[in-house]
């Protein structure tokens, strides 16, 4: 998607504060994401409601970024890459505020941990090192934009996929090993599930940076 300007400089400001209320999503839901393992992993209350706070804004965000895009395709009726644009937004927008919801979800287990001994919280806190990196990524190929940077992160797929896997396998041995395991494995394998998925949501933005950029729309392609 080239970068251009419109003869009426008033379309470009809406286009750019589109854009900048977008990084001001991602960027409260990276902090969701961040509150949350750390809410897990050290048994922070305070964090649990730090994440709870920052939904609150989120919503407010992706009801404010989707008035803005009807507001756009109503009165300015894009076309090419201006209408891709838009239309992207408002499925990204989706996707960030799922992400919030599975980091407050994450954070909450936290309030259901007993005093035994946490397993696998430095894998924990790696799932959570690729979701933010995948969503970081994602969103910097949408707004440069960057049609191969989006493409390979798109192809990356399967990776995290295999990693989770194994990491679940361990919890379950450790449960089956230690019945006193039992409550806070359960907690943990939801929390690795939650960030699995937020990933998930992140590589969906890529897909639509590719479909920004190229208009090719990858999703569900194998």
């Amino acid at each position: 998607m080239a970068q251009h300007r419109h003869i009426d400089r008033h379309y470009d400001a809406e286009l750019l504060q589109l854009k900048e209320r977008l990084i001001a999503m991602g960027k409260l839901v990276e902090l969701q994401i961040q509150a949350a393992v750390t809410a897990f992993t050290q048994r922070d209350l305070q964090q649990v409601l730090a994440v709870e706070r920052d939904d609150h804004a989120v919503n407010e965000l992706e009801r404010s970024i989707d008035e803005r895009c009807i507001s756009l395709l109503a009165l300015r009726q894009p076309a090419a890459s201006d209408l891709r644009l838009v239309a992207a937004v408002l499925k990204i927008v989706t996707d960030l505020e799922r992400i919030g919801d599975l980091a407050v979800d994450a954070a909450r287990r936290t309030r259901g941990l007993d005093d035994a001994p946490l397993q696998n919280a430095e894998d924990l806190l790696a799932l959570q090192q690729t979701a933010l990196l995948t969503l970081q990524q994602s969103l910097d190929a949408f707004l440069c934009p960057d049609l191969e940077r989006a493409r390979r992160i798109v192809a990356a797929d399967g990776h995290l996929d295999d990693r989770v896997a194994t990491l679940i396998a361990r919890l379950r041995q450790a449960m089956s090993d230690d019945p006193r395991l039992v409550a806070n494995g359960v907690a943990t394998l939801m929390a690795v599930m939650h960030l699995q998925r937020m990933a998930a949501h992140a590589r969906n933005i890529a897909e639509m940076a590719v479909y920004t950029a190229s208009g090719e729309d990858v999703r569900h392609v194998t």
